[in-house]
């Protein structure tokens, strides 16, 4: 097919004249035709289907001088296309359809000069060909040529601005695909190995909240990852520093955890801000005071906001337990438990009954005479304890390491924590939370005779009973109570 190509370039070398004219046979104004069916007409458009079909194509190049076109080379090729209208013919007679080639004419860039002096200055681009697009810009592209540049370079145009927006699908996708996957930590049965993966999953959701900041899916991820690690891991370092009196390791393990506690209440206070934006959102509200503040959290009617608000409380109070010491942290109790609140009338079930342990801690802040409720204290812890079939165990730690120690009842700390410790995999959905319940659990039992004297007897007013599964959910907590440690 290509062997025309071949012979007309051979038969150039040797047809060309002492005047430097071309002479290749078959050619008419410079055009170069490779292939071996249907003629194409020199004068037609610039890229065109030959023989009748759309088989064939002619890329166009700008004339540069060619001058004057032979007969005899056009005699030449209408008699190439007679043959094959012949040969065409002949398969047609014999039952088959007529074969149909391809076909590329180029016209030739030549400009040719008489022997001698130059007369006149040469033509470049002067008189340029029909098939040929800007010359004077020297694109040397055919139209279909440009419009194919074209179009790729709209697509790529397209491409680079939707770069943004790619990502940003992207990320969404991660965010939602790492929430579909957080129960796999969840059920862990190695707390060492949750202690080493989780700081990267705090990594990945801060740079995803870089390239997503209002996905609040992510927020609400990213706060109960830094308050669970923060809990879990770096308060129970510092608690086991606390035992061996290492005061450097004690200090190292409290800052960590007040950067993580503090991490996850400046994510809570944009998530919020985000729902609501009114006169300088969760921020604003929070300035002016513990009214406003309870006022702007009544805004958050949504079952589906619980969550939100209940981080935001959790890595509030957490940081407030920490730094106790402090009277401009204490004095933000009441903004953390208003939280608490907040999602106990929104959904009391949220996270595992979650809301009756926190609001337990507090009413256990202190004895009756500075201002706790023990009774409400326990009714709280035992609630939730009901509710989750006693099998999630942190309740018990905290009930037996809060309340009973408040109310100085031996007995009931040394049954809580025992159960802890001698219960199985009663809950594989929550294994790593229970995990961590029994080290706990260990440490707090070991250490009973610091926490509770001997010769105490327990406090009267130890509380109701239970609620039965199914029942109301207990009262909810007081509004406005006194600021204390949780």
């Amino acid at each position: 097919m290509l062997g025309d190509a071949a012979d007309g370039a051979a038969g150039e070398a040797e047809r060309e004249g002492a005047d430097g004219q071309v002479a290749a046979e078959g050619l008419e104004h410079g055009d170069l035709e490779v292939g071996d069916d249907a003629a194409v007409d020199p004068a037609g458009p610039g890229v065109e289907g030959a023989g009748g079909g759309d088989e064939g194509h002619r890329i166009g190049v700008a004339d540069h001088g060619v001058e004057g076109a032979s007969h005899e080379r056009g005699a030449l090729r209408r008699g190439r296309e007679t043959e094959r209208e012949g040969e065409a013919d002949e398969q047609r007679a014999s039952g088959r359809e007529p074969r149909r080639g391809w076909h590329v004419v180029v016209r030739v860039a030549h400009r040719r000069e008489a022997p001698g002096l130059r007369t006149a200055p040469p033509r470049h681009f002067t008189q340029p060909s029909t098939e040929v697009v800007d010359t004077e810009g020297a694109s040397g592209l055919t139209p279909f040529a440009m419009r194919r540049f074209h179009t790729g370079f709209l697509v790529a145009a397209i491409a680079l601005g939707q770069t943004g927006c790619l990502g940003k699908l992207a990320a969404n996708s991660t965010a939602r695909i790492m929430n579909q996957a957080s129960p796999a930590l969840q059920a862990f049965s190695d707390p060492a190995t949750a202690e080493a993966a989780l700081p990267y999953s705090i990594t990945q959701m801060e740079g995803l909240l870089l390239v997503i900041p209002n996905n609040q899916l992510l927020r609400g991820n990213l706060m109960r990852a830094v308050g669970s690690f923060g809990f879990a891991f770096l308060v129970d370092r510092m608690e086991e520093a606390e035992v061996a009196d290492d005061e450097a390791r004690i200090e190292y393990y409290r800052n960590r955890a007040t950067l993580a506690f503090l991490r996850g209440k400046e994510v809570g206070f944009q998530a919020l801000t985000l729902e609501e934006d009114g006169d300088g959102g969760a921020r604003g509200a929070y300035g002016r005071g513990i009214d406003a503040w309870r006022a702007y959290l009544q805004q958050f009617d949504d079952q589906e906001q619980a969550g939100l608000v209940f981080w935001l409380g959790y890595n509030w109070a957490q940081h407030i337990s920490l730094n106790k010491e402090d009277p401009d942290v204490l004095a933000d109790l009441p903004f953390a438990i208003a939280c608490f609140e907040r999602v106990f009338a929104l959904d009391p079930t949220y996270n595992n009954y979650a809301p009756y342990a926190a609001m337990g801690s507090y009413y256990a802040r202190t004895s009756a005479s500075l201002g706790g409720e023990p009774a409400r204290a326990r009714e709280m812890f035992e609630t939730a304890i009901a509710r989750t079939h006693g099998n999630f165990l942190t309740y018990k730690v905290m009930m037996a390491r809060v309340y009973a120690v408040m109310v100085q009842d031996r007995a009931l700390f040394t049954r809580l924590l025992q159960e802890v410790i001698d219960a199985g995999d009663v809950m594989p959905e929550q294994r790593l939370a229970n995990q961590i319940a029994k080290r706990r659990a260990r440490r707090y039992l070991a250490q009973i005779d610091d926490l509770i004297s001997p010769s105490e007897e327990p406090a009267a007013a130890e509380g109701a009973t239970p609620p039965a599964e199914g029942d109301a959910p207990a009262t909810t907590p007081a509004e406005g109570a006194t600021p204390a440690t949780p």
